[in-house]
């Protein structure tokens, strides 16, 4: 199949909260007052631009508490797009089931929860990375499905709310806070690496908007919801005639920002394409 092309809305760190929360911050103030508001108007967002899917790279609640993840589900009601989410940090609970208010409040028709992997079409394989606690409740650990798509793909895309290559050095010359690693980071990547062909890797966690590439691994990291810039972002994939992977990006905050730093650290609107063994800036 030639010039396959999926079109996904991607939103993270929704942070919703109970009322009356007092103000967080991160590189800039969150809007927790805003948050459901905000997850609702990126929603809108997602249907307006005509997406195939809606992608939420985690970090829906801020306290994983049950009033917070109802307040997600009631906005989740309101689309018919297929969802895919993935659990935060943020929406692992201290309880002896730390997942089990996430996946009651992702119970949906048309969601589907991390780990999964999946055909997303014929020549484009999906993988949701999940999350839980690590050993002796230090960090956090991904989880990969290892089912078998029946694919033999040109592009694997993998949504995760950590990201899988490094970049706390990346954050630390720019002058911004990092908010810690997966404690199985490494073994992450490897197992990624070792899947064959093109990789695209998008993920949340940091806050920042940034782009690392790696010969055959394109890494995108999406800048967050309920801080500036306030971000949802546009991401189209596909195969192109030539039967070469390409993925463009375009960020778009939903509040207007002035007079903050924000964290973005590569182009808002970014074109790649996968050709000779490698990632490579493509300005057709």
């Amino acid at each position: 199949m030639a010039n396959t092309q999926v079109r996904f809305g991607i939103i993270t760190e929704v942070h919703i909260v109970p009322p009356g929360t007092p103000e967080g911050f991160w590189h800039n103030r969150f809007l927790f007052d805003r948050a459901e508001e905000l997850f609702d108007k990126a929603v809108r967002r997602c249907e307006e631009l005509g997406v195939d899917a809606i992608a939420i790279l985690g970090d829906l609640t801020h306290f994983a508490d049950p009033d917070s993840f109802a307040r997600v589900r009631r906005v989740l009601e309101t689309t018919t797009r297929p969802v895919f989410v993935l659990p935060g940090n943020h929406d692992i609970d201290g309880s002896a089931r730390p997942l089990a208010a996430f996946h009651r409040a992702m119970d949906l028709p048309h969601v589907t929860i991390a780990p999964v992997a999946l055909a997303l079409d014929p020549q484009i394989d999906l993988t949701l990375i999940g999350l839980e606690p690590g050993e002796a409740a230090s960090g956090y650990a991904a989880v990969r499905s290892r089912t078998a798509t029946g694919n033999d793909p040109k592009l694997t895309v993998v949504l995760t709310h950590f990201p899988p290559c490094a970049m706390e050095a990346m954050l630390s010359d720019a002058g911004l806070k990092y908010a810690g690693d997966l404690v199985n980071r490494a073994p992450l990547l490897e197992s990624l690496t070792g899947i064959p062909g093109p990789l695209l890797i998008v993920n949340g966690h940091l806050h920042v908007h940034a782009t690392i590439v790696d010969g055959r691994v394109l890494q995108l990291s999406v800048a967050a919801l309920i801080e500036p810039p306030h971000d949802v972002t546009l991401l189209t994939i596909g195969i192109d005639d030539d039967g070469l992977p390409r993925v463009t990006r375009r960020a778009c905050g939903l509040v207007e920002t002035p007079d903050v730093t924000l964290p973005v650290l590569s182009e808002r609107d970014e074109h790649w394409r996968f050709m000779g063994g490698t990632w490579t800036e493509d300005a057709s």
